[in-house]
């Protein structure tokens, strides 16, 4: 659906930015929507939660990147040796207190330190079972705040880079009021109008 489509292109847009090779670039717009593969292994009242998670629901989401590597598996295929990664170190943190391994600085693979930031902005601006969506300005503050914490701080500045043209990609690919969980307010049958998914111009590179 409409996420996919933000996954790719969130995560295309900040490696082009970062100055990737095209078919880096490429790779990432098409490996990024499979990071999270591996929630299909935790149970969806879990997900759900609106309330703060028990010490054992936290723990069994903490699972999910390695559930979500041993989904994918190892390949000779780069594409799949990509979402592999991608779904193995997206929860890393650039200070070293993330999961599953506690990947510090550079030993965290390149590809997990985009689709981390890619995988926050998108947690932090879609409406999802346990929180709103917040406003875009406030996720923002929340990525630059994480840089040299959570994030690799000039990732950041790519991410800063991209994002006027991550915004248009919100807008084209916005949730139709039908798929948000908690509007159920509109007459039956109505959702939101949805620009043309026209693919967005790609950032120029500096």
């Amino acid at each position: 659906g409409n996420r996919v489509m933000r996954l790719g292109h969130y995560a295309k847009l900040i490696a082009q930015a970062a100055g990737a090779k095209p078919e880096v670039v490429d790779m990432m717009h098409k490996a990024a929507p499979l990071h999270d593969i591996g929630k299909l292994g935790v149970p969806a009242e879990i997900l759900r939660k609106r309330d703060k998670l028990s010490v054992p629901d936290w723990e069994r989401v903490k699972r999910h990147p390695q559930l979500g590597a041993d989904i994918i598996g190892e390949h000779d295929d780069p594409l799949l040796n990509l979402a592999r990664q991608l779904a193995l170190t997206h929860h890393e943190h650039w200070d070293g207190t993330g999961y599953p391994q506690g990947l510090k600085g550079e030993a965290i693979p390149w590809p997990g330190r985009v689709m981390a930031i890619v995988d926050a902005f998108e947690a932090m601006t879609s409406t999802q079972f346990h929180r709103d969506a917040m406003p875009i300005e406030r996720a923002v503050g929340e990525i630059e705040r994480g840089a040299g914490t959570k994030y690799d701080p000039k990732l950041v500045e790519a991410f800063k880079k991209a994002l006027p043209v991550m915004q248009r990609v919100r807008e084209t690919y916005a949730d139709k009021l039908g798929d948000l969980i908690n509007l159920d307010f509109a007459p039956k049958g109505v959702t939101a109008a949805v620009k043309p998914a026209s693919a967005p111009a790609a950032s120029k590179k500096h």
